[in-house]
């Protein structure tokens, strides 16, 4: 299931890409006030959890690099394995 609303109009999802600046946008001539995106939770995870561990290997190359543990989260005491880092309190995952 995927379904893409942009100004609570549902719009086609290959119509829609990803990218880090601006997320992006269709035409940088329309604004985008709102935006939803609605995907399962399988569907998620499975295109997610690949780069979490792309992710986590090269946080822990960078610690072993400066031999140097980094928290990920405050009160963290190792790497949390996808499933702990999926059940983290949200404000936990977004100083990530």
């Amino acid at each position: 299931m995927h379904q893409v609303y942009i100004n609570n109009h549902e719009i086609s999802i290959q119509k829609v890409n990803y990218m880090q600046i601006d997320f992006g946008k269709l035409n940088p001539n329309i604004d985008y006030k709102t935006y939803n995106i609605l995907i399962s939770l399988d569907d998620f995870i499975t295109k997610i959890k690949p780069k979490y561990h792309s992710f986590l290997e090269e946080y822990r190359e960078d610690d072993e690099r400066d031999n140097d543990f980094t928290p990920m989260y405050e009160g963290a005491d190792n790497y949390p394995d996808f499933d702990l880092f999926m059940n983290l309190e949200s404000e936990k995952k977004s100083r990530l």
